[in-house]
């Protein structure tokens, strides 16, 4: 046993002297039957094998850095220590969940060995050692001991990149290689060198040997010396010319920098039509800082944490008229991209003069032109990089066709547009041409345009479905894998037999007996939500809204909690669905079937004709759902009058109640936007799309919806009102500024306007956008309002004003989410705060944290946002799928229109896609037609044609393969028909 005091002054002023005991062990087993200590201290961990050809211990850099290479080989009988456990978990918690996961599987055989408490292997820190230098005296103490004991038995080799460790160890006749030459010694795994992580800062042995070999020429002293001053000078030079990206500032400079303002830190977004521009979003400022052109960007990649320098004013630009994509054909080589960078670069400083010449004519400022122009930066400092895995696939050119076998540079494709490609280095292109693989950032050099990185795995076929999905999964950090163990030993004993015990019935309000009933998609399983409604005596209705009592089941902290904070949210895909919570809750024990007990959390009000609220209760509850409908089904019920079960009858007097709710949502100002949503018919046996059209969007879906958001609503009051500080709570901010620019000068050119000083003023002008020749066109306007919203967030109650818990679309003051636990853990949160808030249990400390709350909101909004973008991408999947050596003539709608090309919608299919009316080098890719582009009118027009937003075009839509895009395949639009011809615009042309 060690023993430390030290003497600790409190806040008050009272001396506390502190006790720490470090207990010491000589019965910790050493994980090997070639020794004779036993394994009783560990046995949770599989034992080493006494017939593996050594034994493997890790330092901790090498378990930070290759835990990628760790997870994909298949190396086995590693030594895990304490040490390198402890460390591993205070630089990152993911990492080490990632190394515990593969301690616990048995095939791996990784063994974690506590020498921090056992009595011959604990190191104390001596005198003015650092911490790192004690930890790794620590590493090679164990290592010895492993050495000694097994001196004649096993062979342990201590794999670590650190030089001073490697030079220590040698000293103490151990065995030590790096990382890359154990690689080399791996004759049966040659893929294994293909997955090691190669830090900036530190080299392949292939690149030392490459040095060594020049620095052994043998030749006169003094030639060497001149020679060598004279070709680093040329060196130097040549690197100075070479460098592409400047130096991103100094940690100290970018602190200073922060703290008085000069600089500006957030997160970058980039463009997904132009790779070389992007936005940073900066906490506080009105306005996004527009970042444009390579150098600018300096080496960040999509969702980065960035430092950015605003540039002058006089420096101050617009946003690209441009689409760029980085290959697809448009830009093949750096010369091309630097030309059109230039070209960039001049038609900033056009438009700066034409603004300077207007002001000049007017006397003043041209405000128009002058809110167009966005505040610019440039990006000074990288805080924190956006890692995760990449899918993609290699590009194929005629060098990957041949190379093989050695170890080559090749560039790999990320599916993700806005991020660059990655340049990885492999042994095996030719299996990995045609493949779906991970990759993972690794740095960026200074000369390189692009990042280096290295391979993780090979999915499978480009083109595969399965493959595919897996990859949409990877992309968007969906997690994925089977629930574990841990989490599954959380569930009822008795699983499909489980019934609530009599003693918890005694603790709710029974309402067994009550005409429960919910309305759902067809097929829907993971049943939250169930209505009743009762009329009263005194005219006014019961109405109550039953949501699964998911906590009853979750318990705060337990496995299956965890697993579910980590979620966050259900992700529904076209073909599946990615679960929350283990299949038994979500669609057995939680999910509120007909005719069968549940658990519920319930919000039963009094309403009166018109739907006021009289007063409100909430409580759990016991129900038995009597009925579970389809939307289909609810519907039929309510419009067929000769149905007049009391399901029937109580479906239409919710609906009339849910209408008064609705129209009064609608007078304070709650907007009815649209998205271009659509429904697959999947074959029942391949899940193949058979048909795709548009999701259509019944009566009763907004009977459901307007008692969801009235219990939401409600909710919300009763938490905040109970924790002010910590309610976990969602808002909708306004729109930023200068986000509805463009669709105003669009619907300017179609004499429409919208009034944006408000939610209720948008809505109302809304309404009065239509069109005689285009009934889709109100609805076009619906969905391009949609893409101007910022999105709607989680946060905690006592982190933000309360003038700004608004939501915007939903015009309440006040908001949460609270009907649907079963698939979002954010109502799980608000379920356990609701109970506390009614005093049927006490809140945590954590949820009684502001802070606590925020970070567990941030999580839940990154989740809830890779969600939605799964969704969308499976349905782009789909869409492929379903175009597969299919041509379809159909009519689309112009939604965007830039210098060089224009985006259609087709809504039948929900798909859009980029028509080019010119190509890189400035030549028109339409017969007969030169297109140039009016900026302020956003329009492409030419002698004969003008193309702009809304206007109705007739399109081919087919699937082919990209060879620039790694062989990825992408649905492409053609133009057939333009709709409108310039004669029919030629008063307001020519006006």
């Amino acid at each position: 046993m060690k023993t430390k005091s030290f003497i600790k002054r409190t806040k008050k002023g009272d001396v506390l002297r502190i006790v720490r005991e470090h207990y010491l062990r000589n019965d910790i087993g050493a994980g090997t039957e070639l020794l004779e200590e036993t394994n009783v201290y560990r046995p949770e961990y599989t034992p080493l094998t006494a017939k593996a050809a050594h034994y493997l211990v890790l330092d901790t850099n090498i378990v930070l850095h290759q835990i990628d290479a760790l997870e994909q080989s298949k190396l086995t009988n590693i030594i895990i220590l304490s040490t390198v456990l402890d460390e591993v978990r205070g630089n990152s918690m993911k990492t080490y969940k990632r190394i515990r996961k593969l301690c616990s599987a048995q095939e791996r055989h990784f063994y974690v060995f506590s020498n921090e408490n056992h009595r011959d292997t604990y190191v104390e820190r001596l005198k003015g050692e650092s911490v790192n230098d004690r930890n790794d005296r620590a590493i090679m103490v164990a290592t010895q001991w492993y050495h000694n004991r097994l001196k004649n038995k096993m062979k342990v080799i201590l794999i670590t990149n650190d030089k001073e460790l490697i030079a220590r160890s040698k000293k103490n006749n151990l065995n030590v290689q790096t990382i890359f030459q154990y690689a080399k010694t791996l004759k049966n795994q040659p893929e294994f060198i293909d997955l090691l992580y190669h830090p900036q800062d530190e080299s392949s042995d292939d690149e030392d040997e490459n040095n060594n070999n020049k620095n052994k020429q043998t030749k006169k002293t003094n030639e060497i010396k001149m020679k060598g001053n004279q070709n680093r000078s040329k060196k130097k030079t040549k690197a100075k010319k070479n460098t592409i990206y400047p130096s991103h500032y100094s940690e100290m400079k970018l602190r200073e920098g922060i703290s008085n303002n000069t600089l500006l830190q957030g997160v970058i977004h980039f463009n997904r039509n132009n790779f070389l521009e992007a936005h940073v979003t900066v906490e506080g400022q009105v306005k996004d800082i527009l970042i444009k052109g390579r150098q600018r960007l300096n080496r960040t990649i999509d969702g980065d944490h960035v430092v950015v320098k605003l540039l002058s004013k006089n420096k101050w630009t617009t946003q690209s008229n441009q689409i760029i994509e980085e290959g697809g054909g448009e830009i093949e080589t750096i010369d091309e991209l630097n030309k059109i960078i230039s070209k960039m670069d001049q038609n900033d400083k056009n438009k700066k003069t034409v603004v300077k010449k207007n002001q000049k004519a007017k006397g003043g400022k041209n405000k128009k032109q002058e809110f167009s122009i966005r505040p610019t930066g440039k990006v000074v400092g990288i805080l924190k990089r956006k890692l995760r895995p990449y899918g993609g696939s290699i590009e194929i050119d005629d060098f990957t066709k041949k190379t093989g076998g050695r170890n080559e540079n090749i560039l790999f494709v990320p599916m993700d547009r806005k991020v660059p490609k990655i340049r990885i280095k492999t042994r095996q292109v030719d299996r990995l041409v045609g493949k779906r693989i991970v990759v993972v950032f690794d740095h960026w050099d200074q000369n390189s345009y692009y990042p280096n990185g290295h391979y993780v795995k090979t999915l499978g076929d480009i083109g595969d479905k399965e493959i595919e999905s897996e990859l949409i999964l990877i992309e968007n950090q969906v997690r994925y894998s089977p629930f574990c163990k841990e989490v599954l030993d959380c569930l009822p004993l008795k699983q499909e037999k489980w019934q609530i015990p009599p003693e918890e019935i005694k603790k709710r309000k029974d309402l067994r007996e009550y005409n429960i009933f919910s309305i759902d998609p067809p097929g829907c399983k993971d049943i939250d939500d169930a209505l009743h409604v009762i009329p009263l005596q005194n005219g006014n209705y019961e109405v109550g809204v039953h949501i699964a009592d998911v906590t009853y089941f979750v318990k705060e902290g337990t496995a299956v909690d965890i697993e579910a904070s980590e979620r966050c949210t259900t992700v529904y895909l076209v073909d599946r669905r990615i679960d929350m919570l283990p299949p038994l809750l979500g669609e057995n024990l939680c999910s509120l079937h007909e005719k069968v007990e549940r658990l519920a959390f319930s919000c039963i009000w009094e309403l009166t004709p018109q739907s006021e609220i009289v007063n409100t209760w909430y409580g759990r509850t016991v129900i038995k759902s009597k009925a579970a409908l389809s939307y289909g089904q609810a519907q039929f019920r309510k419009d067929n009058l000769k149905m007049n079960d009391q399901i029937s009858k109580d479906i239409r007097n919710l609906n009339m109640l849910a209408k008064n709710l609705r129209a009064k949502r609608v007078q304070d100002g709650a907007l009815q936007l649209a998205s271009p949503e659509v429904h697959f018919s999947l074959d029942s046996e391949t899940q193949e799309p058979l048909d795709v059209e548009i999701y259509k969007i019944k009566e009763v879906n907004h009977l459901v919806e307007e008692f969801m958001l009235l219990a939401n609503i409600s909710v919300a009051k009763k938490i905040q009102a109970t924790f002010p500080s910590s309610a976990m709570l969602r808002r909708h901010p306004s729109p930023r500024d200068g986000a509805f620019d463009n669709l105003l000068a669009c619907l300017a050119n179609v004499n429409c306007s919208l009034n944006i000083e408000s939610s209720k003023a948008l809505a109302d002008s809304l309404d009065k956008c239509h069109l005689k020749s285009n009934p889709y066109f109100n609805t076009l306007v619906r969905i391009l309002t949609t893409r101007c919203m910022t999105q709607a967030v989680y946060f905690s109650s006592g982190t933000v004003e309360y003038s700004d818990y608004w939501h915007y679309g939903l015009a309440s003051p006040i908001y949460t989410h609270f009907t649907s636990p079963i698939r979002r853990y954010a109502d799980v949160v608000v379920h356990r705060m609701l109970a506390a808030s009614i005093g049927i249990s006490s809140i945590s400390k954590r949820l009684s944290n502001k802070y606590e709350v925020e970070k567990i909101a941030k999580v839940i909004n990154h989740c809830h946002r890779m969600a939605q973008s799964a969704s969308r991408d499976s349905i782009s999947l789909h869409s492929l799928i379903f175009f597969k050596e299919k041509l379809m003539d159909e009519d689309g709608y112009v939604i965007n229109v830039k210098k060089n090309a224009f985006i259609v919608l087709v809504p039948h299919y929900g798909v859009e896609g980029i028509i080019y009316v010119s190509g890189k080098d400035g030549k028109s890719k339409v017969p007969n037609y030169n297109f140039h582009f009016n900026e302020k009118k956003q329009m492409l027009i030419s002698s004969k044609l003008k193309i702009k937003v809304f206007d109705k075009v007739k399109v081919r839509v087919e699937s082919t393969k990209t060879v620039e895009h790694g062989g990825n395949i992408k649905i492409i639009l053609s133009l057939l028909k333009p709709l409108r011809i310039i004669s029919e615009y030629s008063h307001s042309f020519n006006k």
